[in-house]
């Protein structure tokens, strides 16, 4: 449902872009921290909302990011520069997921208790 919400963010950031980059990325944080807010529901149509919110303000700070490089590095360095700023986002994701498999399950209280 995310990418529901980043395919629909990211057509409204074109547009308002002219606005201020910095004004985008701020306001998509401040839509992304809401989205988070709205995910630490337990009930599932929260949960489905939360997530198109998140995907949402999340198009916003990374279409903002993209203008943002774009305009402000040099463009014999621009590719490598983007290419970079891709593969580290993409590490990120992959590291927070597999946080999930180095934590001890839930129902182990005694390993919670211990880190």
């Amino acid at each position: 449902m995310s990418y529901t919400g980043q395919l629909i963010g990211s057509g409204i950031v074109g547009k308002l872009m002219v606005y201020g980059r910095r004004r985008m990325m701020m306001i998509g944080a401040c839509i992304g921290i809401c989205g988070h807010l709205l995910l630490q529901t337990v009930s599932f149509p929260v949960w489905i909302v939360g997530h198109l919110i998140h995907g949402f303000g999340g198009s916003f700070v990374h279409v903002s990011i993209i203008r943002f490089l774009e305009e402000s590095v040099p463009k014999e360095i621009f590719a490598p520069i983007m290419a970079m700023y891709l593969v580290g986002r993409t590490l990120a994701v992959l590291a927070g997921s597999f946080t999930t498999t180095i934590l001890p399950p839930d129902d182990d209280i005694e390993a919670l208790e211990a880190n």
